[in-house]
């Protein structure tokens, strides 16, 4: 409805329609009318508001004639430092003030960026901090906010909706940020891009952290998974002289020794256990043999070792697919002999036939007996002989009767020992 006398009438007949309980006007206008009425809709703001709930604050407003209102609103508002508003209006029961804008802001981001409706939003919470002594609402500050109509009468107290003043006086958004904005356009440009200098720097690092994490996470996986997939590149980086070769006819014949123990009647693995001791002899067989030729020399390894229904079935090729596709990818599956000691379920008495397939303790053991010989091979002897002549053996200090110091003294000097005899 128009500013004028017919906006006023349309009001006044309004108010007389008993099915409308009160009149609001939005501080913004929208887009399409009657189609968004939330903060979303909203195109252009024409100025900003305070919204008053002086009955709150000043315990006899509501006694007050509307020139002591006024009076009572103008000293709060030069109390306060705030640029004088355009319009005070008395609500009916509280009041609300509007400091009208020389030029509208339109709700358009720009590049992007947030809506200028932000803007007002926190140009009204500004005003509405400063006029605190007055019963400032700061919930009615957001850009979706209704105020009562001047003209209509309040629902509750019936009290008339009055413009108490009108100053005229009209602001640039710019001039209004300043004055109660506690910083500038100019520093709150540079503050942004500091933070997102920051923000940038920070999200970097966690990169970089993230890599680092993903490595460390990988190297732990590789370690405790018992899938494990290596490269085949770095394994041989890694173990120069090494024989993969050796070392998988090693795991083969641990299996064909396990299978002779648990099934001495055909030597061959059972159901239960034929899937993974072919997985287990292709993966060692992936290190050393082309991927195109890999379950054909597999096959010929585990003749005699798993059923041959199964060694020439489908099911043999689908279960060890993943194994040639990682053989193209130069990589395989890696396992301990530890993990394939616990994935065959292998007791310390079969532990004792088997030279790889075998768990931490027993491939310990063999290898202190085996650094023990290779020290004896290389002219080491054992403690006990080559402490035999040694004077820590014969202790000749006894026999002389003097402490072992007095005996390595006498030594060092080469005094005549003497014995005494009590």
């Amino acid at each position: 409805m128009p500013a004028n006398a017919d906006g006023l009438a349309e009001i006044a007949r309004l108010q007389d329609n008993l099915d409308l309980k009160a009149i609001y006007f939005s501080q913004g206008l929208y887009w399409r009318k009657g189609k968004y009425h939330g903060k979303s809709g909203v195109g252009v703001f024409p100025w900003c508001w305070v919204d008053l709930d002086v009955y709150n604050s000043i315990a006899d407003w509501d006694e007050m004639t509307w020139e002591e209102r006024t009076a009572t609103l103008t000293e709060g508002v030069m109390s306060s430092g705030l640029p004088f508003p355009t319009l005070m209006i008395t609500s009916g029961r509280g009041a609300y003030m509007i400091w009208k804008l020389s030029d509208p802001v339109w709700n358009v981001s720009k590049g992007g960026g947030k809506r200028p409706i932000s803007v007002v939003e926190a140009v009204n919470k500004a005003l509405a901090k400063r006029l605190s002594d007055l019963g400032a609402d700061m919930k009615c500050t957001e850009g979706a906010r209704v105020l009562r109509v001047p003209g209509s009468r309040h629902s509750g107290t019936g009290e008339l909706v009055k413009i108490l003043h009108n100053s005229g006086l009209t602001y640039a958004m710019s001039d209004l940020k300043a004055a109660v904005l506690p910083h500038s356009s100019a520093q709150v440009s540079e503050w942004k891009k500091a933070r997102d200098a920051k923000t940038r720097a920070l999200n970097k690092q966690r990169k970089a952290w993230a890599a680092e994490n993903a490595a460390y996470a990988e190297k732990k996986q590789r370690a405790n998974d018992p899938c494990n997939i290596i490269s085949l590149d770095n394994a041989r980086a890694r173990r120069g002289g090494f024989s993969r070769r050796t070392h998988a006819l090693k795991i083969i014949e641990d299996l064909r020794t396990l299978a002779g123990i648990r099934w001495p009647d055909s030597g061959e693995a059972q159901k239960g256990f034929r899937d993974l001791f072919g997985h287990l002899a292709v993966s060692a067989l992936a290190g050393c043999t082309k991927p195109n030729e890999l379950l054909e020399v597999a096959r010929g390894h585990l003749s005699g070792l798993v059923p041959h229904r199964y060694l020439m079935s489908k099911k043999f090729e689908a279960d060890n697919a993943p194994s040639v596709r990682l053989a193209r990818e130069e990589k395989r599956y890696a396992y301990s002999g530890k993990r394939m000691a616990e994935l065959l379920n292998v007791t310390p008495e079969e532990e004792k036939a088997l030279s790889v397939i075998v768990g931490a303790e027993v491939k310990k053991t063999r290898e202190v007996i085996r650094s023990r010989e290779n020290r004896r091979k290389a002219g080491a002897v054992e403690r006990s002989e080559y402490e035999a002549g040694s004077l820590s053996n014969a202790k000749p200090w006894e026999a002389e009767g003097i402490s072992r110091a007095s005996w390595y003294r006498r030594q060092k000097t080469g005094a005549e020992v003497i014995t005494l005899r009590a």
